[in-house]
């Protein structure tokens, strides 16, 4: 009698972040593909100092309007013959299922972790790229950034490429226990965690470039 022994094979994928972290609110309206989901940004008001018998200053609430178009359509197919089906010992259809949906999954979080370059205006660095040396003073320029810009102060993130957090984690102020004060969780996990206002992750499908020598013409 032959014993036969199957074993799991490993399936490789990348941490997947940032789904969980964009802004999701409106994800209950019901669109079809090529729809135009119109999100809206509140208008600021003006505050006015009046005295005790003054009339008020009515303002208008306004906002603007974000148009989000539906433009993206991830597809994974897959086909599965009878014979291939009838010679395997488990059952095909879910194994690769699988497969497909953390397929279709990493295509998203690329689409996802893509649009950073459309917020190209508050640009925060340098052509050298990050370094442990720089790397403490980078996140700072975004802090001070995004304080200019008014951005809420809670729930604020950064994704890291693979490159860039080994470049953080060589850094101790992030790892070192009577800097971070974590008992040695950040140095034993590699973990950056929350520092310095942000929380960080690092995302294997987040886009990147090695060091460049600028031109302008």
């Amino acid at each position: 009698r032959n014993n036969v022994v199957l074993s799991r094979r490993a399936v490789l994928e990348e941490n997947m972040v940032i789904g969980g972290l964009v802004h999701r609110d409106f994800e209950n309206v019901i669109q079809s593909y090529g729809d135009i989901v119109n999100t809206r940004r509140p208008g600021a008001f003006t505050p006015n100092r009046k005295g005790v018998n003054d009339d008020v200053t009515m303002q208008d609430v306004t906002s603007t309007n974000v148009a989000i178009p539906l433009n993206q359509h991830a597809e994974v197919t897959f086909m599965i013959r009878d014979v291939e089906q009838s010679y395997s010992f488990k059952d095909l259809v879910s194994l690769y299922l699988q497969e497909a949906v953390v397929a279709q999954a990493r295509l998203i979080d690329q689409i996802l972790l893509g649009q950073y370059s459309q917020f190209y205006s508050n640009f925060i660095g340098s052509p050298s790229g990050i370094t442990s040396s720089t790397a403490k003073d980078l996140i700072l320029d975004v802090r001070n950034k995004m304080n200019k810009n008014k951005a809420y102060v809670g729930g604020r993130n950064i994704i890291w490429a693979p490159n860039s957090e080994t470049a953080v984690l060589k850094d101790e102020s992030f790892t070192s226990a009577e800097k971070v004060g974590d008992g040695g969780s950040a140095l034993q996990n590699a973990n950056i965690g929350y520092k310095l206002g942000f929380s960080h992750f690092m995302g294997q499908n987040a886009p990147t470039i090695g060091a460049v020598t600028p031109s302008s013409a």
